[in-house]
């Protein structure tokens, strides 16, 4: 992911790279706020996919330079939506 972004940045400087978390387990958005990784003290595991309490710092250190964005996607919507695909 984090070779895409930069790939992405080099040859496509106008595209911008968005970042999704989930609202309840967003530790990338509040590392960027805070300019450092933060460890959050609770997270909702529902997504479970990408629910973690701390971001690498490698990652961190790409992201927090390369990622345009960031929006936090509720639990609740992520769970419908994924009850609407299995209707499709």
């Amino acid at each position: 992911m984090l070779n895409l972004i930069t790939y992405f940045k080099e040859f496509s400087p106008k595209t911008k790279i968005i970042g999704v978390e989930p609202t309840g387990a967003s530790s990338m958005y509040q590392s960027v706020i805070n300019k450092q990784v933060v460890t959050l003290d609770n997270i909702d595991k529902f997504v479970d996919g990408t629910s973690v309490a701390r971001v690498g710092d490698i990652t961190f250190n790409i992201a927090k330079d390369k990622v345009d964005d960031y929006i936090q996607v509720d639990e609740g919507a992520v769970c419908s939506t994924i009850l609407d695909m299995y209707v499709l």
